[in-house]
């Protein structure tokens, strides 16, 4: 194995016989990132918490990772706030649009929950209309995800005023088409937000060049950070537009006074709250760079490049696998192409739940998966690039044994 993943592994630091595939999830967060936290923890309090050197030292590290982070994803630092999940960031941009009585917003069959509430929340209490692009899936099971463009634009009316949909589905590892999706948003004058909760971190994410008006990801998922972090990119034209201010705190605006007048801070940043940790951010910062230092390469999307090829590598040698034992049904892309580190498999017809499957691949060889209850209930394995060759194999040895009523 290159001796990058080796590396790479060695520092995540899980206890010996663990095959942790449910990155999908959470990361496992690396040993440089977790001392880094721990020693902002340490000087905070030694120095006072609320005290003028470490508010600033705080500042500067919200800052640098930030600038990270931004880079990483093709934003300027301007146009990156920092969120506490990607279900903050696809609120924050759903209460931005401001929309009302009749607008109607696009959605997909393929998206998690966090990126679906806050469109049901605005159908609810502001009466917007929400319709649905429904997937396809060819005959081998595998959903279609080139298809969405096509039926999406196939819903646009004069009343459409936001299109929402993943990069890459939770419950299917489908990569979907959002380049496509941003040039029917872009036709229809509609904002075009993303949800990147399975791909920041998997593949490279260039969000400008991909053309979103809104992108939001998390930190703990595929960048290997802790848990309370993430980002929201909002496109340029969007922040020289007329963005409502989904809140106003002290973060968020650059200057108010007592009788009520206030300016909300230039471009990303009057998204951004209060209660951010250092401790976490700078956590994030040093896994992201972790990340981007095995591209050895600037830091640009493109230094997640390796990782991505690595984690599709052994997507591909899991699904070849699964292809291979009777009765399962991969519902994720086969081609690397048109997927990422997330695969979903169906169990054969005959074979346990995957509610027991999960549970007893953890409980009788140290496997972690999680499950999913659409399209149908199913498995999902996870696959990151610390994750092994052997792992992937003792997982379908583990499953051809269910599969066969050992």
């Amino acid at each position: 194995m290159d001796r990058r993943w080796t590396e790479l592994r060695d520092s995540v630091g899980l206890e010996p016989g663990l095959a942790y595939l449910n990155t999908g999830s959470q990361g496992p967060t690396p040993r440089p990132a977790l001392e880094r936290a721990r020693r902002w923890l340490e000087d905070e309090a030694r120095r006072g918490p609320s005290s003028p050197r470490v508010g600033a030292a705080g500042e500067e590290i919200l800052a640098a990772a930030r600038e990270r982070l931004a880079a990483l994803v093709g934003s300027p630092p301007e146009g990156l706030a920092l969120t506490f999940s990607t279900s903050q960031g696809m609120a924050l941009a759903a209460q931005a649009l401001n929309l009302g009585p009749g607008d109607e917003v696009i959605l997909t069959d393929q998206e998690h929950s966090g990126g679906l509430l806050p469109w049901y929340a605005l159908a609810r209490w502001r009466g917007v209309r929400l319709r649905w692009a429904r997937s396809e899936y060819g005959p081998g099971g595998a959903v279609l995800p080139e298809r969405l463009p096509g039926q999406i634009a196939a819903l646009v009316t004069p009343r459409t005023r936001a299109i929402s949909l993943s990069h890459v589905s939770f419950c299917t590892g489908a990569r979907l088409p959002v380049a496509e999706v941003a040039e029917v948003a872009r036709r229809a004058g509609a904002a075009l937000v993303v949800d990147g909760a399975q791909s920041v971190g998997a593949i490279p994410v260039d969000v400008e060049a991909m053309g979103c008006d809104f992108y939001a990801f998390p930190g703990q998922k595929w960048l290997l950070g802790p848990s309370g972090t993430g980002g929201l990119y909002i496109g340029r034209h969007r922040l020289q537009g007329d963005l409502a201010l989904p809140f106003a705190g002290y973060m968020s605006v650059g200057s108010y006074d007592v009788e009520g007048g206030f300016e909300a801070k230039p471009g990303a940043g009057r998204f951004e709250q209060a209660g951010y940790n250092p401790g976490l951010w700078a956590a994030l910062d040093e896994a992201a760079g972790v990340l981007a230092g095995l591209g050895r390469g600037p830091l640009s999307p493109a230094a997640l490049a390796p990782v991505a090829e690595r984690s599709a590598g052994l997507a591909s040698r899991l699904k070849t696998g699964l292809l291979s034992l009777p009765g399962f049904t991969v519902v994720t892309p086969l081609e690397a192409e048109r997927s990422a580190g997330l695969v979903a498999f169906a169990l054969p017809p005959q074979g346990p739940d995957p509610e027991a499957a999960r549970e007893r691949l953890a409980r009788e060889h140290g496997i972690v998966l999680r499950t999913l209850p659409r399209p149908r209930p199913m498995l999902r394995a996870s696959l990151h690039a610390f994750n092994t060759v052997d792992e992937v194999d003792r997982l379908l040895e583990a499953l051809a044994g269910m599969a066969r009523g050992r």
